[in-house]
């Protein structure tokens, strides 16, 4: 089983809490194309950090903070989420976050825009 990542980073969120994020899932076929959105859920997670995460079809995506200008995004493959990638990054001035994880014939996006 092959995994490719492909991250593309543009980063610009003066505010975590002023920030929506989603996962947009991409199949192909020969002769289909199927595309869902999901927007990922802010949870307060016990260290008291807000949290971006959503779980697709066995794949896990989160976006937290991890410093004043620092962000860490996860993609993660279930049922033992011992696969997946990890990118932190600060912000530029492209309000936009994007990670692409391409999955055999699935490719998932987790995507953020500043508000």
């Amino acid at each position: 089983m092959k995994l490719l990542f492909i991250s593309t980073l543009l980063f610009s969120f003066p505010s975590f809490a002023d920030m929506t994020c989603d996962v947009t899932k991409k199949v192909s076929s020969n002769t289909n194309y199927e595309q869902t959105i999901t927007q990922l859920v802010p949870y307060e997670n016990p260290s008291a950090q807000i949290v971006h995460r959503v779980e697709v079809d066995n794949m896990y995506f989160s976006v937290r903070r991890t410093g004043e200008n620092d962000y860490l995004a996860i993609v993660s493959e279930g049922p033992d989420y011992t696969h997946g990638t990890t990118v932190k990054s600060g912000f530029t001035e492209r309000d936009l976050m994007r990670v692409t994880f391409v999955f055999q014939n699935t490719v998932y996006t987790l995507k953020c825009n500043k508000l």
